[in-house]
């Protein structure tokens, strides 16, 4: 699973055409807007290089919601298994949200978080990230937002604030059979 570690433009519905990912629904909920896809059940397995260890992130009939937090300007990904246990969030370090209409987009900066659901935290990107500044692919401003944004991220997630309740406690129910 690369999601880290990359500059990458992030926009709604762009999940509705990534092989195996099925099921695709979306919708506003006050101000944030939340995707959500189903892994086909002949999915590859997807591992997340985390401090912990390797963490399936993504395998047959897993579930993904993205969080688009558009009045705190974040993205959150939070990722369920085959039996719709939360196996964690991932909020990748981005540009701006902008909205035009009922499309978001933004860019991801390389740097992101994986926060665990014992709410252990891993920087992921980092390498990518230092790379990327010293290679001239990230403006000075572009470097001093993210790492501002990473610190805080952090900050917030260690002390339980980030990601907010509403995406910490959402919690999914699977059939019986999928």
């Amino acid at each position: 699973m690369n999601y880290t570690g990359v500059r990458k433009k992030l926009q709604v519905g762009a999940w509705e055409v990534i092989d195996h990912m099925v099921d695709y629904r979306a919708e506003w909920l006050g101000q944030t807007f939340i995707e959500r896809v189903a892994w086909s059940k002949n999915a590859p397995q997807q591992l997340l290089a985390t401090a912990a260890g390797d963490v399936p992130a993504a395998g047959p009939h897993f579930v993904w919601l993205r969080f688009w937090l558009v009045n705190d300007g974040y993205v959150v990904d939070k990722y369920f298994d085959a039996r719709g246990e939360a196996i964690g969030c991932y909020a990748p370090v981005t540009t701006a949200i902008e909205q035009n209409g009922k499309a978001l987009t933004t860019e991801m900066l390389y740097l992101g978080l994986w926060i665990e659901t014992d709410n252990r935290i891993t920087v992921l990107g980092e390498a990518a990230f230092d790379q990327a500044q010293a290679g001239g692919a990230l403006t000075p401003v572009e470097v001093e937002q993210a790492e501002h944004a990473i610190r805080e991220l952090t900050m917030a997630a260690a002390a339980r604030q980030f990601p907010p309740a509403f995406v910490r406690n959402f919690a999914i129910v699977m059939d019986a059979e999928p």
